[in-house]
């Protein structure tokens, strides 16, 4: 029985635990419990369950496996090509921020457009830089309105199909004087142009009971009606003839 485990001539006890203590090294096919490094050499591990039901924690998987896994697990994130979309709210925390911004602000001078719908394509708060020199741009279906509180409103444009702007609420104004023919004119403006007339051909009114003559005004002017010439005529006669005439505006 030389050799026969390769163990030389030792035979004895000594021979047997030799034996043992290689065989105690050695993983069993069987089911063991690795200690150490597994070195594949660039070799395959096969024959591993394909199926993802079968995997728990602490399974071994296969490339299909994990690639399964890794499909499912990123398809939970949004994707930076735009493919897949938000199913709930997107809450921005800024406990450790000063400010936090959600939007795009790297244009620069290419043609480009941001929009943040509203809903839908016709409610939409835009800017681009296709046209130049474009303001950001609201779009809605049926107008806006401003409220404080969700209660009280301020202002509304264009709402249930009417095309007005309503104030609800006294609208203060900084504004400078009008100069177009369409600008507004503020109060002070207004009063400010106030004049009272104190020369001229019509002296300052009085009220009076006395009966004399009567000059009417009007906006027609033309051939058969010279209201004005008439009214000059019949002041100039009465102060050649150093008269006091008495006349009723009406």
């Amino acid at each position: 029985m030389t050799n026969v485990w390769g163990l030389g001539d030792d035979g004895g006890s000594s021979g047997i635990a030799n034996i043992n203590s290689r065989l105690n090294s050695k993983v069993n096919r069987n089911g063991d419990e690795m200690h150490g490094d597994l070195q594949m050499n660039n070799n395959n591990i096969n024959g591993l369950d394909i199926n993802p039901v079968n995997v728990n924690n602490s399974s071994a998987v296969s490339y299909g496996v994990l690639i399964h896994y890794l499909t499912e697990a990123f398809s939970q994130f949004l994707q930076l090509d735009g493919s897949n979309v938000m199913r709930g709210d997107l809450l921005v925390d800024s406990t450790n921020n000063d400010s936090v911004a959600i939007g795009c602000n790297n244009f620069g001078s290419a043609q480009k457009g941001f929009a943040h719908l509203l809903g839908n394509i016709n409610n939409q708060l835009l800017y681009n830089t296709l046209i130049a020199n474009q303001p950001v741009v609201l779009y809605t279906s049926d107008g806006f309105e401003v409220r404080l509180g969700n209660t009280d409103k301020y202002l509304s444009v264009g709402t249930h199909g009417d095309p007005r702007i309503i104030a609800y609420k006294q609208i203060r104004l900084v504004q400078g004087d009008p100069v177009r023919d369409n600008d507004a004119a503020t109060k002070r403006y207004v009063d400010n142009k106030a004049r009272k007339c104190q020369s001229g051909l019509i002296p300052n009114l009085t009220a009076n009971l006395d009966t004399g003559y009567e000059a009417t005004a009007s906006s027609e002017f033309n051939a058969n009606y010279r209201h004005m010439m008439l009214f000059v005529l019949v002041i100039t006669i009465g102060q050649l003839l150093g008269l006091k005439m008495t006349f009723g505006l009406r």
